[in-house]
Formats: C-alpha cells, structure tokens, sequence
C-alpha cells in the first residue's frame, strides 16, 4: 500500500512521481503481487469534506494485483527513496508508457481540458510555457525572465497565428508575459503567489490548487512546443505527451545525471 504519510509536504507531481516509480517496481519485480495507492488523511491536497485518499479526487482508483489473503505492507522511507530514483533513472517514453496503462484522470478534469482547448487553442500555433517559480530555486536555479522571453521570441512562428499559454505559479511572471505579449498570453484562472511561498503550501482551497496544476500540465501537453523550467508538473506533460517538442531552461540539482529533468 502507497501512501503519503512519509511525505506530507509533496506537491502534486512530486506525489505521482512517487505513484510512478512504485508502479514501475511492480510490473518488473515478482516480490509484489499487488499495488493499493491510498493516502488516507495525509498530504497537501486533502479535504475533509472529500474524504481521505486525496489521488481519488482527481485520479481513478490504482488497486490490482492479488487481494485474496493478501497481506498489507507499507514500503519503508528507504523503499520510498529508492521509488523515486528508479523514476527518474527510466525513459520519458518508459514514464508515458505506465501512465497511459495505469493511471487515469476523472472525467471531470479531462472535460475542463477540452473545454479551454475548444474555447482558446482551436486552430492557432501554441506555445505553452511554465515558469515554475515562488521557492523551487532551493531545488534548481532560477531562470531569468529575459531569457524567458527570448526563448519565445526565438520560437514564435512566422506562417501561423500562435498564442502562449502559461502555466506558472508566480503573478509576477504571467505579468510580465502579458505586458510583452499583450493579447497573445492566455492562461487558466488559478491561485498565484507574490511571494516565495508555493502555492501548494496554502491550507485553503486544496482540492482547487490540485485541480489547477493537474489541468495545467494537460493543457501543457495539449500545446505544440514546450518551454519550460525544472519542475515535475511540466515533466509530466510529456508523459501526457511523449511526442511534445521540449526547451528545457534549466536543471534540477539533483537530476543532472538522469534520463529525465525535473
């Protein structure tokens, strides 16, 4: 059974980068017969008024394998570390492949994504962008607004209408998007920091930060060229999308020697 008690302050991706390395353990280890993902009352995304097990809020249920007389076992902290390499260490091709096999978006979150789509991407060029900033400079180096801007000025299409669409945790940022770009930005109504405080961190609205990132990172994967900074929430667009073109800014200070950058 996989659960967040050993890791109460992951964000959303950082949580399922945890589900997927645990899923990869199962399918190619025959110590485990079975995978129950249920967090209970733990993490940052649980609500009381939703019930426990917070991955069912936005996720199908994972639980398969042998349930007849089998015995419950919770992985150790080490088990835990060891999940997370092994993600990082496997292919983005690898990643995409266990998550179309096993995990699975509600329905409700999938008929927002197409909703904005049909609203704002129909037949223009987009360039999705995600700034992940507030306090992931502690995790990876800090990009530059400027450079920011320059690599979408280097990206810009010269034959078709484009627009941008940005992901980012931080008001300043989309601010400064839309002054450069001005009527070019779109970007979904969510919760923002001023500050170096993620997002995530906030006890209010804790279903609405989750569903926001996760509606985010689809609509990330929706897009035809993507810009990013280190971060698990634009990594796994290209789970959601194996074939997206990527312009990785910058690296993870501890993935530099991995397949994949966070």
């Amino acid at each position: 059974m996989i659960g967040t008690e050993k890791f109460q302050k992951m964000g959303m991706f950082a949580t399922a980068n945890q589900v997927l390395g645990h899923l990869y353990i199962y399918e190619h280890s025959s110590e485990v017969a079975g995978l129950l993902i249920d967090f209970d009352v733990f993490g940052l995304y649980y609500d009381p008024d939703r019930g426990p097990n917070w991955w069912s809020y936005y996720f199908e249920p994972i639980c398969f394998g042998e349930q007849t007389n089998a015995q419950i076992k919770y992985p150790s902290k080490k088990q835990y570390y060891e999940a997370f390499e092994i993600r990082r260490k496997i292919t983005r091709a690898q990643s995409a492949e266990i998550v179309k096999k096993y995990i699975h978006i509600k329905q409700p979150i999938l008929d927002k994504v197409d909703q904005f789509v049909a609203q704002n991407f129909q037949g223009l060029f987009i360039l999705g962008v995600h700034y992940r900033g507030t306090d992931k400079w502690t995790e990876a180096p800090r990009v530059s607004y400027d450079l920011v801007v320059e690599k979408i000025n280097e990206s810009i299409p010269l034959d078709r209408e484009y627009r941008i669409f940005v992901a980012t945790d931080e008001t300043p940022f989309l601010e400064m998007i839309q002054e450069n770009f001005p009527g070019r930005t779109i970007a979904i109504d969510a919760q923002r920091s001023s500050g170096n405080k993620g997002v995530h961190f906030s006890k209010k609205n804790c279903y609405k930060i989750g569903a926001e990132a996760l509606i985010d990172s689809l609509l990330l994967s929706r897009c035809n060229l993507l810009i990013r900074t280190s971060s698990s929430l634009s990594l796994w667009s290209t789970y959601f999308n194996p074939e997206i073109p990527v312009i990785l800014l910058n690296f993870n200070y501890r993935s530099k020697n991995s397949v994949e950058q966070e």
